[in-house]
């Protein structure tokens, strides 16, 4: 009993080392986990700076859509500390694998260190309705409270760009 115990114990413990190291679940070759640490060492966060990246929907959320595990650990070795997840749509959606989606990738985020903030409000619609402002804030507040707090969104991001202020912008 005591034997089985013991092993279970060391099985617990490789499940955990294995689940806290990046390196292993982003799965990359040795020549892309040097240029990897070249750009850690670049942006230095280290050092403690912080440095951020954008993560689209319909670009990288779709490459990774199997694989929200693999891409926190990638942006991890690369040593970001900030991730804005563009995912507003898939909030909106009420859509259980898209949910399970990003649940899976914040967890693994915040398990590398990285704070996860949606990117919301850069709907041009937003600079003449109220409404949906109010909509995007809503559908994060409630993924937030129906979650677990590994899951949850550290913050939002406005993702305003200068092209939806143009004059005669639709």
């Amino acid at each position: 009993m005591k034997k089985i115990l013991i092993l279970n114990l060391f099985i617990l413990f490789l499940n955990f080392a294995y689940a806290q190291n990046p390196e292993k679940i982003a799965d990359v070759s040795n020549e892309m986990l040097d240029r990897a640490k070249q750009f850690k060492n670049a942006i230095a966060t280290s050092n403690g700076y912080r440095s951020g990246v954008y993560v689209y929907q319909k670009r990288t959320i779709a490459d990774y859509q199997k694989t929200p595990e693999q891409l926190a650990a990638r942006l991890a070795i690369l040593g970001f500390t900030d991730v804005y997840l563009g995912v507003g749509r898939m909030l909106d959606e009420g859509n259980i694998d898209d949910e399970k989606w990003i649940c899976n990738f914040n967890s693994s985020a915040h398990k590398f260190g990285m704070k996860v903030h949606v990117s919301g409000l850069s709907n041009s619609k937003l600079w003449v309705d109220n409404k949906r402002i109010i909509d995007d804030c809503n559908s994060i507040i409630n993924f937030n409270y129906s979650n677990k707090k590994n899951v949850r969104f550290d913050g939002v991001t406005a993702d305003l760009e200068p092209h939806i202020m143009k004059k005669n912008f639709v």
